[in-house]
């Protein structure tokens, strides 16, 4: 499967945390949209499963601090315009 990577939707800053003593930048990009999963073989050593789901069942299912990306990356998506966020929430006051 071929994934082209196109517009930058999220940059989400996160302090240290538990376990991670630094901060991390997460960047999330638009790769466009799957349809099938024909042709897709998960080696196992990062993917062990794959489905697709609503935004709603996927803020449902990603921790608490990741889940916010989702409706971020959606909003910029249709304005054409990365969102930055600190922590998961908008950075933009």
């Amino acid at each position: 499967m071929a994934v082209s990577v196109g517009e930058l939707l999220v940059v989400d800053w996160a302090p240290s945390a538990e376990q991670r003593p630094r901060a991390i930048i997460s960047f999330t990009f638009d790769c466009g949209t799957i349809t099938s999963l024909d042709g897709l073989n998960l080696s196992g050593q990062e993917l062990e499963d794959v489905g697709f789901f609503s935004d709603q069942e996927a803020e449902q299912r990603l921790p608490g601090n990741v889940a916010p990306r989702v409706h971020a990356a959606i909003c910029a998506r249709a304005q054409h315009a990365p969102v930055y966020m600190a922590g998961g929430a908008s950075a933009r006051s």
